[in-house]
């Protein structure tokens, strides 16, 4: 691709990211223990549990579909 090509990686950028926010609104913890995961989707639900418990490693259990159209209005 040539020297002029800067690849990123979506994971390293996205990590970044949240750390920047975290920082900004002072949300660190120190606590180890493991919280509670809600995920969100616009697509379908179960297609998703099923790539997230792969890469995940365990089990999903809540996982609800949003309509988009609905959050912006």
């Amino acid at each position: 691709m040539g020297e002029r090509v800067k690849l990123i990686d979506s994971g390293i950028a996205a990590a970044e990211s949240v750390k920047m926010e975290l920082d900004r609104f002072d949300l660190h913890t120190n606590n180890f223990a493991m919280g509670n995961h809600s995920f969100y989707v616009s697509d379908i639900p179960m297609k998703f549990k099923e790539v997230a418990e792969l890469f995940l490693g365990k089990q999903i259990t809540d996982v609800q579909k949003v309509d988009l159209e609905t959050l912006v209005e």
